[in-house]
């Protein structure tokens, strides 16, 4: 950071007698691998959704207001978007598929086997201070067991 804002103050000064087309053509060169990321939407959006509109909410506002505010509202939405993934996540009790090594969800498919006295039990969300209480009541309430009643 500190290197770029030196070369910043040195060489701008140098700039100032340049057209401005010719200053327009060096951001595009810049912000041609930016630019190159709008083929690359297709494939993001299907790894992650959210991930993806971040990342075009981030870009469209960048472009449209300011680079500055455009980071500032970029952030802001990650971190709603964060909050609203943590906070209302899914929690399922887990079958074993017959004949193979694949569990999937009981409520979703008929004829899982499920082993006597063991539940397994998937939480979609990273499990953190703000939503333990949330994970702790969904796994005491799928799987029926509440280690401080017993």
């Amino acid at each position: 950071g500190l290197v770029i804002l030196l070369v910043l103050l040195v060489i701008a000064p140098l700039f100032y007698s340049l057209q401005k087309c010719v200053l327009a053509v060096i951001i595009i060169v810049n912000l041609k691998g930016a630019l190159r990321k709008f083929g690359d939407l297709p494939k993001m959006w299907r790894l992650s959704k959210i991930d993806t509109l971040i990342w075009f909410v981030t870009m469209l506002s960048s472009a449209l207001i300011s680079t500055e505010l455009g980071l500032l509202i970029g952030v802001c939405f990650s971190i709603i978007c964060v909050i609203l993934r943590t906070q209302n996540p899914e929690g399922q009790l887990l079958g074993l598929v017959p004949d193979s090594e694949i569990y999937e969800p009981l409520s979703a498919y008929s004829g899982l086997q499920v082993e006597a006295g063991i539940r397994i039990f998937r939480f979609e969300a990273p499990i953190y201070y703000a939503n333990k209480e949330n994970f702790k009541s969904m796994l005491y309430k799928k799987t029926g067991v509440n280690p401080s009643l017993e």
